[in-house]
């Protein structure tokens, strides 16, 4: 089942290039923090949901985050500059953690 991306901006995205996949996460839709992970595959034009941004694992919301995909371990990499707490405030944080 093929996912709608949200219109979104502060995101953060990267590209499998030998898979032909870009990943789009987190961001902000008007008032509203994203914290999803989509992937969308170019040769097909598709999306599929791949993390709602809900429950256990999940990463917190950032707004200034940056991401890589490391192809040789075929992992996707995020550093956090701003984590989105509760109401609204912002923590900032130093390579890619968030501090306490």
């Amino acid at each position: 089942m093929s996912t709608m991306i949200v219109p979104r901006n502060s995101h953060a995205m990267t590209l499998d290039q030998a898979e032909g996949v870009l990943y789009i996460m987190g961001g902000l839709k008007s008032k509203t923090d994203l914290n999803d992970l989509i992937a969308y595959d170019l040769t097909s034009c598709t999306a599929s949901t791949l993390h709602d941004g809900t429950g256990p694992g999940a990463p917190p919301c950032g707004l200034t985050q940056r991401a890589f995909f490391h192809q040789k371990k075929r992992q996707i990499r995020v550093l956090v500059g701003s984590a989105v707490q509760s109401s609204r405030t912002y923590k900032k944080s130093r390579n890619g953690t968030i501090d306490g």
